[in-house]
């Protein structure tokens, strides 16, 4: 990695903590269809784009970033894209009439717009602050999709089962101070 490489202190601990993580999750660092999800909500924050990753992988994360954006097309609201059309006066020449276009060559248009979007998107210099997502729609909502927290109640449930270990028949003398 790049960060490896600039280190002159404390390397040896930044290596061990790479190679424990690598090892440790190896599905998400295996570059295979399995972690194009975890590349793409990667690409998708502000602050690590295509940063984080080799340069001989940046075309391989950036499109499993366009890949996921392309997928929530439909998701996406048309109203954070759509330019209002000028009214005209309709004329007995419909040549340039494209008012009836197939549904299917709107989806593509739409296709199109979110992927310009994201290579727009990318172009753009890493930021700290989330708020540079508020100018790119589509983006945005691929970041909430794939960097949302899951709620869970599993830490507090287990917390409690811990507090019936403790307190016991057998610890009825431990107070809030000596627990």
């Amino acid at each position: 990695m790049h960060l490896r490489r600039t280190l002159t202190h404390c390397r040896a601990l930044a290596e061990a903590l790479a190679n424990a993580v690598e090892g440790r999750f190896p599905h998400v660092f295996s570059f295979s269809t399995e972690s194009k999800v975890y590349a793409a909500a990667a690409a998708c924050h502000p602050k690590f784009k295509l940063r984080w990753v080799a340069d001989v992988r940046k075309d391989w994360v950036k499109e499993a970033f366009l890949s996921e954006a392309r997928n929530i097309t439909p998701a996406v609201s048309e109203d954070d894209h759509r330019v209002p059309a000028p009214q005209t006066a309709t004329t007995g020449d419909d040549f340039f009439d494209f008012h009836d276009l197939p549904q299917e060559n709107e989806q593509q248009t739409a296709a199109n717009r979110v992927t310009m979007e994201c290579l727009q998107y990318l172009e753009q210099p890493c930021s700290d602050y989330l708020d540079t997502l508020h100018q790119f729609p589509a983006v945005k909502q691929l970041f909430r999709k794939l960097n949302a927290a899951v709620p869970s109640s599993v830490p507090v449930e287990r917390l409690f089962s811990s507090g019936s270990v403790i307190c016991t028949p057998h610890r009825n003398r431990l107070s809030d101070k000596e627990i």
